[in-house]
């Protein structure tokens, strides 16, 4: 007779034989963590267009298109020099997260000093293929440096939610 698949066959199969050891994949479930630590680097810009230092991504393969990636940055310092101001966002790929002039966060110093990056975004890639996220930054005025050599480590973190 046939099997029905739906109704007669119950429980896990073992990861050995292709599965993930998982009962349930419920919405809201972490599927996967990745992240990228990037040391303390000299990286400035006073142009107005946003660039990316090398380094400051993570890259990712979400496992289904309903899935969605919270991306977070930590850390890093930045700093800008006397009277200089700029913009900082997350991009993934060639989108920019953020809006498209101020990304997510502005700095202003009137001197020089240190400043925490923090930024956190709950993306929907509808995408199974591999996707970076990378901290883009741009001056407004001045020349403003992302995570100087006398900062900490910039902590790029990129999480699959199941949804």
């Amino acid at each position: 007779g046939d099997l029905n698949l739906a109704s007669q066959v119950t429980g896990t199969l073992p990861t050995a034989n292709g599965g993930t050891g998982a009962t349930s994949f419920a919405p809201g479930k972490i599927a996967q963590i990745v992240q990228t630590v990037k040391t303390p680097a000299a990286n400035s810009t006073s142009g107005s267009s946003f660039v990316t230092p090398s380094g400051a991504s993570v890259d990712i393969t979400p496992s289904a298109t309903s899935s969605k990636v919270l991306v977070s940055v930590q850390g890093g310092g930045t700093v800008a020099v006397d009277d200089a101001s700029g913009y900082f966002t997350i991009y993934r790929d060639s989108t920019n997260l953020g809006d498209s002039t101020k990304g997510f966060q502005r700095q202003y110093n009137d001197e020089r000093t240190d400043q925490p990056l923090s930024m956190q975004y709950l993306d929907s890639p509808s995408s199974t293929s591999a996707i970076t996220y990378a901290v883009y930054y741009r001056a407004q005025a001045g020349q403003i440096y992302m995570q100087d050599t006398a900062s900490g480590n910039l902590i790029i973190t990129a999480m699959e939610v199941l949804a």
